[in-house]
């Protein structure tokens, strides 16, 4: 299979944003003190 210019820039954008989702729920917990934020974070901990 032959990757095209778009598909590895795709790729590349959704580790991005990826890891910028994973940085923000880090701050928030961070900054709130609490592992769960909202009830859908873990249904069972809420």
């Amino acid at each position: 299979m032959r990757l095209s210019t778009n598909m590895i820039y795709q790729q590349n954008m959704d580790a991005v944003l990826d890891g910028q989702n994973r940085f923000q729920a880090t701050g928030l917990q961070l900054s709130t003190g609490s592992k769960v934020s909202k009830p859908s974070d873990d249904p069972l901990a809420a």
